[in-house]
């Protein structure tokens, strides 16, 4: 029995064909051990790579398959949506079901093309965020707002090298859920300091970002003629 109807496979078998430009990798984290949903994630991922030749699955268990630690995901299941050339820290944590399947979906396309649907001004703006940013996005299947959030954490990965996104279903991952007191979705966390609650335009998240930035930041010391470094 597959996961996705026929009309949702032809449409998607549509959008392939006329949107994706380069092929894609989806590296689907799965384990049979302590993982319910591990099997619908892996079926989702076949018939998403059967829909199309630009599609490339690769299938790991982090618990057999050696890894080194820097690119293991921390959970499963997990997709990682990247090229063959290059990861832009994209992660997916849990079963893309309901509203969130379209997050998985949005984000291959996203990176086959090449370009985000971010307007060239707030793109203009993420090219100041220059800090290292982990921008977590609790989400339920049954949230219409979370997909905003969620995207708009994947566009900002994958524009920016220092920015890494984490979409994590919250009823699938309940301590992280815990940690983190998510209590409505969607419920963003930057760098485990700067909480966002629900849907917020890209502009205005991009805004509080900045803002974060500065206070983060380090003052950088200023070089002066001379040589000499005024420290702040």
């Amino acid at each position: 029995m597959t996961l996705l109807s026929p009309q949702d496979a032809r449409t998607l078998r549509d959008r392939f064909r006329t949107e994706m430009q380069r092929p894609v990798q989806i590296w689907l984290y799965t384990q049979t051990l302590n993982c319910p949903t591990c099997p619908q994630a892996e079926q989702i991922a076949r018939e998403l790579e059967q829909l199309t030749d630009r599609i490339e699955l690769h299938i790991k268990n982090p618990l057999i398959d050696p890894e080194t630690p820097a690119d293991r995901p921390q959970w499963v299941p997990a997709f990682v949506i990247r090229t063959e050339q290059e990861d832009y820290g994209l992660r997916y944590y849990g079963l893309p079901a309901g509203f969130e399947f379209s997050v998985l979906v949005e984000t291959i396309l996203m990176v086959s093309r090449g370009t985000t649907f971010l307007e060239p001004p707030v793109v203009e703006k993420v090219r100041q965020l220059v800090i290292p940013l982990n921008i977590k996005v609790f989400v339920t299947p049954t949230c219409p707002y979370c997909p905003q959030m969620a995207f708009l954490a994947m566009e900002l990965a994958f524009l920016r090298d220092n920015i890494t996104a984490e979409v994590i279903e919250a009823e699938e991952f309940p301590e992280l859920a815990m940690r983190y007191s998510v209590r409505g979705v969607p419920r963003t966390v930057v760098n485990d300091s700067l909480i966002v609650d629900g849907a917020v335009p890209p502009e205005m998240f991009i805004d509080q970002l900045l803002r974060h930035q500065e206070v983060e930041q380090p003052a950088q010391p200023q070089q002066p003629e001379g040589g000499r470094i005024i420290l702040p």
